[in-house]
């Protein structure tokens, strides 16, 4: 569908991406105005999350339990690996420059590099 739904990220100025536990991926207007390539391996990296089951795995979940946990760093390096088979390298590198700085990062980073 071409219907678009707006919803605050509360991120600004950095793009973002997510999806949710019923197969839903939203995107912030940054990503949607920025750079194509970080937008495809977003959404590359998105739909990845949701063929790799990872999604399904989480609606399993109770309330209490995803409210406790963190993101799973094993589901972002496969997420990030799923992209770069459906986008470039270079787009999947330029994405996770885009984020935040942070340990994760940098190792999501350091893995796609080796």
């Amino acid at each position: 569908s071409d219907d678009a739904v707006f919803v605050r990220t509360g991120i600004r100025g950095t793009p973002c991406a997510f999806v949710t536990d019923d197969n839903l991926i939203f995107i912030n207007t940054q990503a949607e105005k920025g750079d194509l390539d970080v937008l495809n391996a977003m959404l590359a990296h998105e739909v990845g999350h949701i063929k790799l089951g990872h999604t399904a795995k989480v609606k399993k979940q109770n309330f209490f339990i995803k409210l406790l946990n963190k993101r799973n760093l094993y589901w972002e390096m496969a997420a990030d690996n799923y992209a770069l088979s459906k986008t470039s390298p270079q787009a999947v590198h330029k994405m996770l420059l885009a984020l935040p700085p942070c340990k994760e990062v940098t190792k999501r980073i350091y893995a796609l590099e080796c």
